[in-house]
């Protein structure tokens, strides 16, 4: 069983995904977002070969319009 954080919930996964799978299934469709693991930014170009493991801590940002 893999234990993450995601956008500050705690979620179970049965197997590792990358983040690429990972987005698909929580992101918002039709908008924009960017990814950091552990506080650290990952390039949409390394979602496929970049793997939640086990303890990883993900956001998913979106931007935000204002000023």
């Amino acid at each position: 069983m893999i234990r993450i954080v995601f956008n500050g919930v705690e979620h179970q996964l049965s197997e590792t995904i990358t983040l690429s799978t990972l987005t698909e299934k929580f992101a918002p469709k039709e908008q924009k977002f960017a990814v950091a693991v552990n506080e650290q930014f990952v390039p949409k170009s390394l979602y496929e070969e970049t793997s939640v493991q086990d303890g990883d801590t993900i956001e998913l940002l979106t931007p935000m319009v204002g000023g």
